[in-house]
């Protein structure tokens, strides 16, 4: 799902706060197409990322998803049992796309910053206010940090994707 695909007529005014969606149907869906059960589980799963990555994109802050009610504990054990592996592996998965994501635009900020300082030393030396060896040393400093906090965000990327592995 992307907003580029809405009409152009589309209503620019604030959508929902929340929305909630409650999944139901993937096991008969599959059963009516002759597929084991958790093939519609599997699919729904697809479903619900198509779901959440078009709600961010909509700028929907709160989206509830309703998985899986006290009705389906009732299910033979291994339907219950390939759910919940599907859901710790839609988990996993997913935690560590948002953490690659994140850990990325912490790269970018922390570059962009230095872009901005280097422009501004930049013009410092232009304007007379340093002299060029200042401005090598402290170019150096800058970059120095830079590569500083870029190692900081990959270590703490390794240690979220250690953490999402025990989940």
């Amino acid at each position: 799902m992307s907003t580029a695909s809405l009409p152009a007529t589309a209503d620019p005014s604030p959508g929902p706060h929340h929305v909630a969606i409650i999944m139901d149907g993937n096991g008969r869906w599959a059963k009516a197409r002759g597929l084991p059960r958790v093939a519609g589980h599997r699919r729904g799963a697809d479903a619900v990322r198509r779901v959440v990555r078009g709600a961010g994109e909509l700028g929907i802050p709160v989206l509830t998803l309703f998985a899986f009610s006290t009705e389906n504990w009732t299910r033979p054990a291994d339907e219950v049992n390939d759910l919940m592996g599907l859901l710790r592996h839609y988990l996993r998965n997913e935690l560590a796309k948002l953490a690659h994501k994140y850990a990325e635009l912490g790269r970018v900020a922390v570059r962009n910053v230095r872009r901005d300082g280097m422009e501004a030393l930049k013009k410092a030396e232009k304007d007379h206010k340093i002299s060029q060896d200042e401005h090598r040393q402290k170019s150096d400093e800058v970059q120095k940090l830079t590569d500083r906090y870029v190692k900081q965000v990959d270590e703490v990327l390794a240690h979220k994707e250690k953490e999402i592995k025990t989940v």
